[in-house]
């Protein structure tokens, strides 16, 4: 139903927004102070249970400007969550200040450098009102994207797109920073890490470990008959306490410069959306949720995306594929922007990132994508409803509660992902790099 009547929408429903709220929003952005929003539907924005950091709403607008009545507007907006306990628990405040400062001046410089060939989607408005912080973009899915079922994970249609989208995302950093060099630099200062610093150090490092422990009881329990995992549990019982956390901060916040770009920083298959031709076949990809967006390595993103949202039959037929899609994508971005007056920067940086040194960087910094994958599979590969999800998250400083409550939760596929994400780091020799100081 739409409504065009304040109070009414008041009384919606929990997702309820202020209709001058959204006119305000969308006067500033067509620049048009006579533009008047006569009806509005307010409902929710996302699945119950695919967000817990901040309330997502799908506002469907009516509205008029110049004497002339426009197709309804589909916004999502996202609001800070209600709950004070759960938003300072998470720290959702700096991820959302994050996000905000991401959409006013990180995507804006890139928009423009790269002439609005981004994988982001548009916003309309990252800031405050009288209500708190505000987010107001594209409704990506009234345009026909949608996500992979994270069970399902992604297929090497899929993971390619996301190769050629993150590698076109990545390159724009690497020639902004040879271009514009010092309108590169401001844009990143205003970046802040949300995670991997000291204040947040103790909440983080005590869910990876959480994480861990859930993986470390899997392959005790669920896929050691014959002891083959033995070893490997030894392994990652020495990353318990801090440890992983140290290990992965370490892999954030010290590389070398020319590794470094600007990251999403949470790329699974939550945060991706694709759209698709009349053919079924993949046309392109957006990345969504920039709370954690951040200057740091290239390869933390590849890391997270192919073995968070991967099978591992997949990988073993296509991770070296994937690999050269990227870095060639790479490439082309970097020759897009430096052919000409940038020709002697541009073989430097050809020489400098081959499939190779790619794949060696990505081995050197495995544990990055260890941590992070472990720490996202509950959320992909678990059967809960809302009420486990609160109940979950209500008892992270209950240690027993909690890995009782995830206990409850999981799914033959955790095991398996588990299994096999482990089973590939011991093959590929990933898990030597314990002992690697980066």
């Amino acid at each position: 139903m739409l409504v065009n009547d304040e109070k009414d929408i008041e009384q919606l429903n929990e997702f309820n927004e202020k209709y001058k709220t959204i006119e305000e929003i969308l006067k500033r952005y067509f620049s048009d102070n006579d533009l008047r929003v006569l009806k509005m539907k307010c409902i929710s924005g996302s699945k119950d249970g695919d967000n817990y950091m901040s309330v997502v709403k799908r506002i469907i607008v009516e509205y008029e400007a110049g004497g002339k009545l426009f197709q309804p507007l589909s916004l999502i907006v996202k609001r800070h969550i209600k709950d004070k306990a759960r938003r300072e628990l998470f720290r959702c405040d700096a991820a959302f200040k994050n996000e905000i400062t991401a959409y006013c001046h990180v995507v804006p410089a890139l928009k423009r450098f790269s002439n609005n060939n981004l994988p982001l989607p548009n916003h309309y408005f990252a800031g405050c009102d009288k209500e708190g912080e505000i987010i107001a973009m594209d409704d990506l899915a009234k345009e026909g994207l949608r996500m992979v079922d994270r069970l399902d994970g992604l297929d090497f249609e899929h993971s390619s797109i996301v190769m050629k989208e993150l590698a076109n995302f990545h390159g724009l950093s690497l020639a902004m920073k040879i271009i514009e060099p010092k309108t590169f630099s401001t844009a990143v200062q205003y970046i802040e890490e949300i995670v991997f610093i000291e204040d947040a150090a103790e909440f983080y490092s005590q869910q990876l470990d959480y994480s861990l422990n859930q993986a470390i009881t899997s392959l005790s329990h669920e896929s050691n008959e014959k002891g083959e995992f033995d070893s490997t549990v030894k392994i990652l019982k020495k990353l318990k306490g801090p440890k992983l956390f140290n290990i992965m901060r370490n892999h954030v916040t010290n590389s070398e410069d020319k590794w470094n770009v600007i990251v999403h920083g949470d790329l699974w298959t939550n945060n991706i959306m694709f759209h698709y031709g009349k053919n079924g076949r993949v046309n392109y990809a957006k990345f969504v949720d920039l709370q954690t967006l951040r200057y740091s390595n290239l390869v933390c993103d590849i890391l997270m995306v192919i073995f968070s949202s991967t099978k591992y039959k997949m990988r073993q037929q296509y991770l070296d594929e994937l690999i050269d899609i990227y870095r060639n994508s790479l490439i082309d971005t970097l020759r897009e922007h430096l052919k000409g007056s940038y020709s002697c920067e541009l073989a430097e940086l050809e020489e400098m990132y081959t499939t190779e040194s790619i794949k060696q960087e990505i081995a050197r910094r495995s544990l990055f994508g260890l941590g992070m994958s472990l720490w996202v599979l509950p959320a992909i590969t678990f059967v809960a409803n809302v009420k486990d999800i609160d109940s979950l998250l209500n008892s992270l400083n209950d240690s027993d509660k909690h890995d009782e409550i995830m206990a409850g939760m999981k799914s033959q596929e955790y095991h398996i992902r588990v299994r096999e994400i482990m089973k590939e780091f011991k093959q590929r020799g990933y898990l030597n790099n314990i002992f690697i100081d980066v």
